[in-house]
Formats: C-alpha cells, structure tokens, sequence
C-alpha cells in the first residue's frame, strides 16, 4: 500500500525538480514551446516583484495546461484554484494535472517529483467544514464557475491568499 503523501510533502519534493526543456524541431528534440516557455518565464518575473494576480492568456492550442503545471511546480504554488467554463474541460484539465500531463514524458520534470492532490469539484459544499477539509487535502482545485459561485469569500480568503491566479 502506498503511504499518503500530504500536500506540503509533495510541494516540498518540487524544490528544483523543473528543467526547462525547449523543443526544437529542427533536432527533433521534444519540449515546451516557445508560447509556453515566454509565459512561464513572464509569470515568475511578475511574481519576483509582485504577488498581485496574474492573468496568462494564450490562444487554444498553445499549451496553457502544461504552463500552469510548470508554474504549479516552479513556483512551489501552495494552492492552485483553476477555473474552468464547462464540465467537460474540469474533467480534460484534471486529468493532465492528476498526471502531470506530458511534463514527465518531456523529461521537464525530475521522477522525484511527487503528483499532486487534485481535487476535483463537482458539487456545492453543505457547509464551511466540508469546504475546508477538501481543500485543506489538494495541492490543486479544479471547478467551474458555476459551482465556485457557493463558496464563501471566507474559504477562498483562508486558502487562496494573494498566490490565487486565474487562467484563461
């Protein structure tokens, strides 16, 4: 059986565990992309002056998923809240954060590098304790809007202090 790693213990086994791996086509070398890697590097300088929101926006198709799981791992993010429009995207994004999507197959991520709790919103919370024990347990959460709109800005503050980052 494997033993339960929490939250804390799987961000501390992040600490340098991120290569940037550039792809490069004409070498057949499989990698981040350029969109990607310019966002990622455009997000850690914001947050080396700044712990204001950051807002990355790219276009469908250039790898915003991947960019958020190599920021989640760079910046050793406490807490990640992604907020998607639709079902159907809350599952496709949970998914590749559950696996670290191709970020190992890249070799862009040490094996060391422990996956981390996602937590994968479905439903409302009855009451404040529900909200606070599943979010206690993620290293990531991943909900639509819709249900986001029934949780207090108590929760959100207590979780998602000035490191929330939103998405598009």
């Amino acid at each position: 059986m494997e033993k339960f790693q929490s939250p804390e213990e799987i961000n501390k086994s992040w600490s340098d565990a991120f290569t940037f791996k550039q792809e490069n086509k004409g070498e057949n070398q499989i990698g981040l992309r350029h969109p990607q890697l310019g966002a990622i590097h455009r997000s850690l300088s914001h947050w080396s002056y700044s712990e204001e929101i950051a807002t990355i926006v790219m276009p469908t198709g250039t790898g915003k998923t991947e960019t958020m799981l190599s920021l989640l791992v760079l910046n050793r993010c406490r807490k990640l809240l992604v907020i998607v429009p639709t079902n159907a995207l809350r599952e496709q994004i949970s998914d590749k954060f559950i696996t670290f999507g191709i970020l190992k197959k890249l070799e862009a991520l040490r094996e060391s590098a422990l996956l981390p709790v996602v937590g994968v919103l479905k439903t409302r919370f009855k009451n404040t304790n529900e909200a606070s024990e599943f979010f206690e347990k993620c290293n990531v959460v991943v909900a639509t809007a819709n249900i986001l709109a029934g949780v207090s800005d108590d929760i959100f503050r207590r979780f998602y202090r000035p490191a929330l980052t939103y998405f598009y």
